[in-house]
């Protein structure tokens, strides 16, 4: 292995053990802004925490693209390949149609969502978590193999960002929910593959980033 493909590596498993320390499935905006109406505080600190986890790679990302003599404004640029951005958010809105009629027999929404939260919430996480495994993890990791491999590597890193939370929920709780981390780990990883699909396809975070948007956002309105 090389030492910048090592290099990468180790900064992606950093980025998962990173959010295993500041996510906020330790509770940690129960004792923040606890002033605010309607969980606000939970949203809040959703917002602080991802934006510092993600300051880093976005640093990377600038630093090392310019090294690699890729243009940042290649990467953050507002450019999009029309028919995959579009069949992406088709791929995405049935995926989880098809969900809510397994999980609710039929048409369902979600009474308790308030969408200014939901909004400003998803749109957060889907660009920064893009930014961290597309346009850091994909864009880094195709410098060293092929694309196809790097988008699979991305997805499973990505993948298992959402693993800590069910550990520390059940070093907490005492509570393991095995069947829906196996399946919020099948799901993150099919999403991550069209994301990275989208991201090499339109070279912009920015495609993937609205589509990964869409996508919790939808799935929070129709499965909960």
């Amino acid at each position: 292995m090389t030492k910048g493909k090592l290099y990468v590596y180790i900064f992606l498993v950093i980025s998962v053990l990173f959010w295993a320390v500041i996510t906020d499935a330790w509770g940690y905006s129960e004792h923040f802004l606890t002033s605010l109406p309607n969980d606000w505080n939970r949203y809040i600190y959703g917002y602080i925490s991802r934006m510092v986890w993600s300051m880093p790679f976005l640093v990377l990302v600038v630093k090392e693209t310019r090294k690699n003599a890729i243009p940042p404004k290649q990467v953050f640029g507002f450019h999009f390949h029309r028919k995959s951005f579009l069949a992406a958010l088709a791929l995405s809105t049935g995926f989880v149609l098809c969900g809510m009629y397994l999980t609710h027999g039929g048409w369902w929404t979600n009474p308790n969502i308030i969408f200014s939260q939901e909004l400003s919430k998803f749109l957060i996480v889907g660009f920064v978590e893009e930014l961290v495994y597309r346009g850091f993890g994909l864009t880094m990791l195709s410098q060293y193999m092929s694309g196809r491999k790097a988008t699979v590597i991305s997805a499973l890193f990505f993948a298992a960002l959402h693993i800590p939370a069910y550990f520390i929920h059940w070093y907490c709780d005492g509570i393991f929910l095995l069947t829906t981390m196996l399946t919020q780990l099948i799901s993150a990883f099919l999403m991550g593959l069209m994301f990275g699909i989208l991201f090499r396809k339109s070279k912009s975070v920015w495609a993937s980033a609205l589509v990964h948007f869409w996508y919790d956002f939808v799935f929070i309105v129709f499965i909960g």
